[in-house]
């Protein structure tokens, strides 16, 4: 008896884990060796029960939710995997190579054409040649031989990438009088010698430019005094800015064969990056009829601005496009859907500002629906 008293004494737990200080007067009150606990040292064990029965619940809330986070942050690390495999470049820090490759194929999808990873890697090799082009007869040679080394359709993705740089004339002009003279005298004879047939349809100005450079030879001979020379000079300039224009108007027209132009021409050639090329709308296939337009974003001065954009699709009939008013936005893009399929669709776009009011229709732009 004596030794059953002491384990029940020792071990004996009220409701729960955490045994409870005074479990001792329970025993002893149970094998009648003392009188029943007071009211007093009743209430002082309901108290030391209920803090008992609070940090066990605390202690099975806090299991219940490392076991909740720790299976939140399993499910994490199981979605990250599987993303890791469907896309192995997911959440890699990209070197400037595969960022460039990035922008290439951005920039081309934001104007309906997409490029491949090895399309893009092709830009971006011709782009490093052409940083090379220092001479028109290196541009020169570049675009007589680009077919040849990519191919048909590979020259069709560079000229389309719109990533090239522009290649533009240059004619730096000598301080001096005299050796100006000479130069721009170099400059007519190119044009009318016209040795590689670019200037079929000639500069307009050719004439005024030789009268006034032939008024800057009479104040150089005559002497008439660096006021009037330089005047003079002036005066010849400004037909000559007019004849660069003119030569820079067919190298847009033709960057294939620019660098040539620019060498026909006397000129020097530079290269220029291209900028602004976006167009101002694009057009994109999406399901049976509907096309995705997306047009730049309004601006005012040169900076976004909101606005309400307004746009139309149009119709051949009769031999004449009709147009039709598809719902304004206040963003810069929108979906025409129900649109004739196998007939050629002709789109266009205007927006208002504030402050610029509101713009002339954009160039159509077709499409063939599917």
């Amino acid at each position: 008896m004596e030794n059953f008293k002491k384990v029940a004494e020792d071990s004996i737990e009220v409701e729960g884990t955490v045994p409870v200080k005074g479990t001792r007067k329970i025993t002893q009150s149970i094998f009648g060796e003392e009188k029943p606990l007071t009211k007093r040292e009743m209430e002082d064990l309901a108290k030391k029960i209920a803090r008992n029965e609070k940090k066990n619940a605390r202690r099975t809330f806090n299991r219940e939710f490392q076991t909740e986070l720790k299976k939140i942050s399993e499910e994490k690390k199981a979605a990250a995997a599987l993303a890791s495999e469907q896309n192995p470049d997911a959440g890699v820090p990209k070197n400037k190579s595969q960022l460039r490759t990035i922008e290439i194929r951005d920039n081309a999808a934001a104007e309906g054409t997409i490029l491949t990873i090895e399309e893009a890697g092709l830009i971006k090799r011709e782009e490093k040649i052409q940083k090379q082009i220092v001479t028109p007869i290196q541009g020169l040679h570049y675009f007589r031989t680009l077919e040849a080394r990519v191919g048909r359709k590979g020259m069709y993705i560079i000229l389309a990438a719109k990533v090239i740089w522009i290649i533009k004339p240059s004619c730096p002009m000598p301080p001096s009088a005299r050796p100006y003279q000479v130069r721009v005298k170099q400059l007519i004879k190119a044009q009318t010698d016209d040795d590689g047939g670019y200037f079929s349809t000639p500069f307009s100005g050719l004439t005024t430019l030789g009268t006034k450079n032939g008024l800057l030879l009479t104040a150089i001979e005559n002497k008439m005094g660096s006021e009037a020379i330089l005047a003079a000079m002036a005066v010849v300039k400004i037909p000559l800015d007019l004849l660069i224009a003119y030569v820079l108007a067919l190298c847009l027209a033709d960057q294939t064969n620019a660098a040539a132009i620019i060498a026909s021409a006397g000129m020097a050639a530079v290269k220029e990056k291209a900028v602004n090329t976006k167009p101002e709308l694009t057009l994109k296939q999406g399901a049976t009829g509907v096309i995705k337009l997306n047009s730049l974003a309004a601006k005012y001065n040169g900076k976004r601005c909101t606005a309400t954009y307004y746009w139309q699709y149009g119709l051949m009939v009769a031999g004449v496009l009709v147009w039709y008013d598809l719902p304004d936005t206040n963003v810069s893009r929108t979906t025409a859907t129900g649109m004739p399929t196998g007939v050629a669709v002709f789109f266009r776009r205007a927006y208002m500002t504030t402050r610029g009011g509101r713009t002339p229709w954009s160039a159509p732009k077709p499409i063939s629906p599917v």
